[in-house]
């Protein structure tokens, strides 16, 4: 086994399983120190931040954390670890596709689907590295410990994990927005049903949105601007 499988821009992380290999370890730098309304960053997946960035006319400074892949609990340990010390104007996470995929078992393979299905805060990625760990070392697999099992559906699951980050970021004054991310276009009831489940627990909360069901990463990034902006 080796640890060649993810992209050359990508490296492996300790805590978060990968991250960009980038100028900024983690982050993807758009716009400099000098932007006139500071810096936002931005978590989850997808490439919206880059038209985000040309949709504020540069006036923002972005660090850009989306990773494929990436689930609530690893934007929620980014934003802990990493983001905090940023000092951000505002954080804004598009997350959630992968935690529902994830927890039922789609795009995994079958050895790792129970481990999955209860563990919100391990993804394949994390199997993959802690199994190379454990081979390495002659290991066997009742050395790694993946957290307290959980009977918790991942949208309830992700819905702690935006509060937590909600309530951090209200804590050290920073603006938080959060947006269920689009599913890219997977046929499962129960994945549907997860979406329709997630829609109905974010209403309450005035900073935690859904998008407009698209892929494309442009008017994404326009239906942020829309709802953080206001315009």
């Amino acid at each position: 086994m080796n640890l060649s499988d993810l992209p050359q821009d990508m490296m492996y992380d300790f805590a978060l399983g990968y991250v960009r290999a980038n100028k900024a370890n983690g982050f993807d730098v758009l716009g400099n120190d000098a932007s006139p309304n500071g810096r936002i960053v931005t978590l989850g997946c997808g490439d919206w931040p880059i038209p985000l960035f040309y949709e504020l006319n540069d006036e923002y400074q972005i660090y850009n954390g989306c990773t494929p892949g990436y689930t609530s609990a690893q934007c929620m340990l980014m934003l802990i670890r990493d983001c905090i010390l940023l000092e951000p104007k505002k954080i804004i996470c598009v997350c959630g596709y992968f935690n529902f995929a994830y927890s039922l078992g789609i795009g995994v393979s079958a050895k790792d689907e129970e481990i999955l299905k209860s563990h919100p805060f391990v993804t394949p990625n994390h199997i993959k590295y802690y199994t190379f760990l454990t081979e390495r070392k002659g290991l066997g697999n009742t050395e790694i410990y993946y957290g307290e099992d959980t009977n918790v559906p991942a949208y309830k699951t992700w819905l702690s994990d935006l509060k937590a980050m909600n309530a951090i970021c209200d804590e050290f004054e920073i603006d938080f927005h959060a947006f269920l991310q689009p599913n890219p276009g997977t046929q499962n009831p129960l994945l549907n049903e997860y979406y329709k489940k997630a829609t109905e627990l974010i209403k309450p909360f005035i900073n935690f949105h859904t998008l407009n069901d698209t892929k494309n990463s442009a008017r994404i990034a326009q239906n942020i601007r829309r709802v953080v902006w206001k315009d």
